[in-house]
């Protein structure tokens, strides 16, 4: 299991793992969240963060910044993210990114989305492919216009000694475990 510092900020969380891997979040509804690689003293880090410039044509600061490997849906508000490591699920799951998404809360008036689990193939240190909803149904509901009836919203996710994930909750706290019992 891996060990980190968190802190949650009115604009976004920021995630520092005890690998180096840091983790940023949420912006305005029309920003995405986006997966970043950077170089920062000589060691690679994963940067999780939204891409800003809020009209889709002005590029503003990001300019300054390397395009995303990845980009996620906006507003789907990224809190946690953990590399697997184990065993227990199939190959394409060794080095793999697993993100919490806690949720939208603000898209009105369009529904709520985001309450989800999201794996994001790795291949030689960088994202690779689409990335796929690993675990859903968290809302509650469909469509979800008040982010107040979400049943549950992830907002942690960590692999077992024996590979098995557990998906956490901010709601209830409820702690989900996740096995593999098919066809590795």
């Amino acid at each position: 299991m891996s060990l980190k510092a968190s802190s949650r900020q009115v604009d976004g969380v920021t995630v520092v793992d005890l690998s180096g891997r840091i983790v940023l979040g949420e912006g305005s509804d029309v920003l995405r969240e986006a997966l970043r690689d950077l170089v920062s003293r000589g060691q690679k880090k994963i940067l999780l963060n939204p891409e800003y410039g809020g009209d889709g044509k002005t590029v503003g600061r990001c300019s300054e910044f390397s395009l995303p490997a990845v980009a996620f849906p906006a507003h789907w508000a990224p809190v946690d993210l953990m590399f697997y490591s184990g065993k227990q699920f199939p190959q394409r799951f060794r080095g793999g990114a697993l993100i919490a998404f806690h949720g939208s809360w603000n898209r009105a008036p369009m529904p709520q989305d985001g309450y989800n689990i999201t794996f994001q193939a790795f291949s030689g240190g960088k994202p690779s492919g689409d990335f796929e909803v690993f675990a859903r149904g968290f809302a509650g509901k469909t469509p979800l216009m008040n982010p107040g009836d979400a049943v549950a919203r992830p907002d942690g996710v960590a692999e077992g000694p024996d590979g098995s994930l557990y998906i956490t909750d901010s709601q209830k706290g409820k702690v989900w475990r996740v096995i593999y019992q098919g066809t590795k």
